[in-house]
C-alpha cells in the first residue's frame, strides 16, 4: 500500500519529462536575475602536513558537521545564448567557521569516525595512537615538549575565514525549451581569503553524544547501518570537544589562491518572468596558493563550502 503513495509523484515526473522532450526550438537561456533560495551551508576544512603530504586535521561528517541556514538572497548571471551547453561567470562569498575540527585518524586499527560513533553511543575519547600526532611530533620537534607532556594529546584546529571566489563555469543540461533536467557544471577561478586559523593540541579530543542541527531538514547525520536485530541504526553527527585546549600556533590569512566550483541542479523551469530550481548542490573550494604575510610552512589549509538548496526562485531582470 505504501508504494501507491509514490504514484502521483512518478506520474508528475513522467508528465514533466514528456513536456520537456516535446519542446521545439532552442532552450530558453537564463537571464540576469535576483532571487530567494531555501537551503543550507556545510563548511569544511583540512590541514595537511607539508613535510609528509599527509592530512592531520580535517572536517569529518560524523563530528561537528552541522548544516547552517544559507543566506537567502541571491543573484544569477545570465547565459549569453541558447543551447544545451553554457558558460557563465560565478561569484561567491563564503564564511568558513569551524571550531574543534577533529584530528585525522591514521587507520591503523581499521576504524573510522563512523565506526567509533556507532560502536560508542555515549561519550568517547580519541587516543593518540589513532591519530598522526606522533608523526607530527617527529616532523616538528619544536612542539615535542608541549605535546609529549600531555597524557592523551591530539591535534585540532579552529578556523574563521571569509573567502571571495570568482571564475567561469562550463556546463550542460537536458531540456526542452523551458524545462531543464540534471544541469551539471564545473568551473575554475581565483579566490581571496581573509581570516585566521589556529592549530591546537587537546588532552584529549572527546566526542560527545549526538548534537542538534541548526537546519534539520538537511541533517548531515544520515549515516545508517543494519543493527543486529535487522533495524536501521542512525548515527548522528556528534559534538567534538578539544578538552584542555592549548594553542600551538596561529596564522592570519590574507591570501590569493585558486578556486574551483561544481554545480548540480536536478530540475529547473526557465520562464519569461521567473525561474524555478528544485534540488541544487553547489561546491566552492579554495586553496590559498599565492602566500603572502602569514604563510604557513607547517600545515597547509584547504577549505570548501557545500550549499544544498531544496528550492530557489529567481525574478528575471
Amino acid at each position: 500500500m505504501r508504494s501507491r503513495s509514490f504514484l502521483p509523484v512518478i506520474l508528475i515526473l513522467l508528465v514533466a519529462l514528456a513536456i520537456a522532450s516535446c519542446g521545439t526550438g532552442f532552450p530558453k537561456p537564463r537571464a540576469n536575475a535576483v532571487g530567494l533560495r531555501f537551503g543550507g551551508a556545510l563548511p569544511s576544512a583540512e590541514f595537511t602536513d607539508q613535510s609528509v603530504g599527509r592530512t592531520v586535521i580535517e572536517t569529518n561528517n560524523q563530528v561537528n558537521f552541522v548544516p547552517k541556514v544559507r543566506q537567502p538572497l541571491a543573484f544569477q548571471f545570465g547565459e549569453p545564448g541558447a543551447g544545451h551547453f553554457f558558460s557563465v561567470p560565478y561569484f561567491d562569498i563564503s564564511r568558513i567557521t569551524a571550531y574543534d575540527i577533529p584530528p585525522s585518524l591514521n587507520g591503523l586499527d581499521n576504524q573510522t569516525y563512523e565506526d567509533l560513533s556507532l560502536d560508542n553511543p555515549n561519550t568517547f575519547t580519541i587516543k593518540r595512537s589513532q591519530t598522526f600526532t606522533d608523526r607530527f611530533v617527529n616532523n616538528h620537534p619544536q612542539y615535542e615538549d608541549r605535546i609529549n607532556k600531555l597524557s592523551e594529546p591530539s591535534l585540532s584546529a579552529d578556523i574563521d575565514v571569509v573567502s571571495y571566489s570568482y571564475g567561469q563555469i562550463f556546463g550542460f543540461y537536458f531540456s526542452g525549451t523551458r524545462i531543464r533536467w540534471f544541469t551539471t557544471a564545473v568551473g575554475l577561478g581565483i579566490s581571496y581569503s581573509y581570516g585566521v586559523y589556529k592549530v591546537n593540541v587537546c588532552d584529549p579530543y572527546t566526542v560527545m553524544g549526538p548534537s542538534q542541527s541548526d537546519f534539520p531538514v538537511l541533517s548531515s547525520s544520515i549515516v545508517s547501518r543494519l543493527a543486529d536485530d535487522g533495524e536501521a541504526a542512525i548515527a548522528d553527527s556528534r559534538e567534538g570537544v578539544c578538552l584542555k585546549k592549548s594553542n600551538l600556533f596561529s596564522k592570519h590569512l590574507s591570501n590569493f589562491g585558486f578556486g574551483w566550483t561544481a554545480v548540480f541542479k536536478f530540475y529547473s523551469y526557465v520562464g519569461d518572468t521567473f525561474e524555478f530550481n528544485l534540488l541544487e548542490s553547489d561546491f566552492y573550494g579554495n586553496i590559498p596558493t599565492f602566500l603572502g604575510g602569514g604563510a604557513d610552512t607547517i600545515l597547509k589549509p584547504k577549505y570548501t563550502t557545500q550549499y544544498i538548496n531544496l528550492m530557489s526562485l529567481y525574478y528575471r531582470l
